[in-house]
């Protein structure tokens, strides 16, 4: 027992230490790309058209200080015809929102949000899909840094909602109940926040595998609103 209670303990600590080392080399890394934006901001714009993992922007933009120099090529970034880069400059932008709370940032979002509604009225099915299914949670990242926002995002959402119905002619039945609950959680949120979390929770914990993308779609689209709500109703 003495045996496997100190060998337990060796390996902690062994992992503690890789754990330092890790946040050490991390933060000398961004160091450098801080001290390298701030010479040359067509660095961080040349690095942010490349793209890189979207697990980092965690990371680069709370360990960057000069991260904030994006948001002067987002919009450029945003108008790209590649979907991956345009995935790539919502979700970055939803990580500066939230560590820079500027006006520039709420301008920029906005931007976005129209962006995004301009999207659904010309990507096919299988684009839609790949586009909106990893930028719906940056629209509660936007929400949450800027609450003027809250109308105009709960509409995109309904929109999407309503463009991903009219194309699953052969599901209506499991469409249709969407729709109407999302008009009737927007109109009334309040009487919804109760009642949200065990949609939540059931949307969670559903099989979507065999779903048609719309059908997923419309899913995480209810997700979203609740988690928007939610946050707007804890404050």
């Amino acid at each position: 027992v003495i045996t496997t209670s100190a060998s337990n303990k060796g390996i902690e600590e062994g992992e503690d230490n890789l754990l330092c080392n890790l946040r050490e080399v991390q933060c000398l890394i961004c160091c450098l790309l801080h001290q390298m934006y701030i010479a040359d901001p067509n660095i961080a714009k040349l690095v942010h058209f490349q793209g890189y993992p979207c697990e980092l922007l965690p990371l680069t933009v709370a360990g960057i200080p000069s991260m904030h120099i994006c948001l002067d090529f987002i919009p450029e970034l945003i108008a790209q015809p590649e979907l991956e880069k345009q995935i790539f400059a919502i979700q970055l932008l939803s990580h500066l929102c939230i560590q820079y709370a500027l006006p520039k940032s709420l301008s920029v979002a906005r931007l976005a949000v129209n962006v995004m509604g301009t999207l659904l009225t010309v990507l096919t099915q299988a684009k839609r899909y790949a586009f909106f299914m990893p930028t719906l949670p940056s629209l509660v990242s936007f929400c949450r840094a800027f609450p003027p926002l809250y109308e105009d995002i709960m509409s995109l959402l309904i929109q999407i909602g309503q463009v991903c119905a009219s194309d699953v002619a052969t599901q209506t039945r499991d469409i249709d109940p969407i729709i109407t609950r999302l008009q009737q959680i927007k109109e009334k949120p309040s009487g919804w926040s109760g009642i949200c979390k065990d949609l939540s929770y059931k949307n969670a914990s559903g099989d979507t595998g065999s779903m048609d993308p719309d059908v997923q779609l419309c899913h995480c689209i209810e997700s979203t609103i609740i988690e928007i709500i939610n946050m707007s109703v804890s404050g």
